[in-house]
């Protein structure tokens, strides 16, 4: 895939290892969660925490929107709360809508 590196994506969780976690916090749609599955590959990063997606997990629009980020969806974590989806993270940085 054109622009991906494929030596980072790495599923530690471990910042000093360059290999951040995302965490979506009650995504809406699959679409939005496919699409950032599709962006987090682009850019070697392959840890995706999902915290209480709206329409259920797995989701057949998101996997149609990730454009074949499948490592990433195939190993998405779900957890019921943010806390439970940061409780193994050693420094984690926030940003939020509303």
């Amino acid at each position: 895939m054109a622009g991906t590196n494929s030596k980072l994506a790495g599923s530690t969780g471990d910042i000093t290892n360059n290999n951040p976690v995302i965490i979506l916090v009650r995504p809406q749609l699959g679409e939005n969660i496919g699409m950032c599955c599709r962006a987090m590959l682009n850019n070697g990063l392959s840890d995706l925490r999902l915290v209480s997606p709206r329409d259920g997990w797995p989701n057949e629009k998101a996997r149609a929107s990730a454009s074949g980020a499948d490592l990433v969806l195939d190993n998405a974590q779900v957890f019921d709360t943010t806390e439970q989806a940061v409780a193994d993270l050693k420094l984690v940085y926030a940003t939020g809508i509303g």
